[in-house]
Order: C-alpha cells, then structure tokens, then sequence
C-alpha cells in the first residue's frame, strides 16, 4: 500500500511559513502522519493492517527528504510492534 504524506500533523502543518490558502489545499490534498497512525491503532483497522505485507510512505509531488522519511520509519514501527503488525516500511528516498 502507498501512502501520500506531506506532514507530520496538522499542527506541523499550521507550524509552516506558508500562506493559508496553500495551508488548506495541503490539508485536502495530501496526507498527514498523524491520520495514518490513527488509523492503525483503529480496532476496526486491525485486520487490514495484520495482512499488509508493505507500506510505502511517499510524498507524490516531490521526493521526501531523507530526516522526514526517518522520522516517519520510526513512528510507524512504533505503532506496528505495539499491535503487532509484521508489515515492512519503504521509502524511494
């Protein structure tokens, strides 16, 4: 499964110099860590996250910078060994 993620949260997104109204077309556009995460430790999600064999967190207008894909690695493997999720985490950085 591919994942579109610009920012970690919307408060990093809020955090941004940028002006609002590109805020706001990032918040419909892209995807954010945090709702990712949500989602995996969502019981209704449990299943679907089990199977999944392979996450591929990119950003689909740009290359993501390598300390973002880092940081994104290590948030998600958190969730997956505490609910146990086998999947595999990879980046085209």
């Amino acid at each position: 499964m591919a994942v579109n993620i610009a920012h970690l949260s919307l408060e990093d997104l809020k955090l941004q110099d940028y002006p609002e109204e590109r805020k706001k077309r990032w918040r419909e556009e892209h995807g954010l860590l945090e709702d990712l995460l949500k989602t995996m430790v969502d019981p209704q999600f449990n299943d679907f996250y089990m199977n999944l064999k392979t996450l591929i967190p990119t950003h689909i207008r740009r290359r993501m910078r390598e300390e973002s894909a880092i940081l994104y690695k290590n948030e998600i493997d958190k969730i997956c060994a505490e609910q146990g999720f086998g999947l595999k985490v990879v980046f085209d950085v």
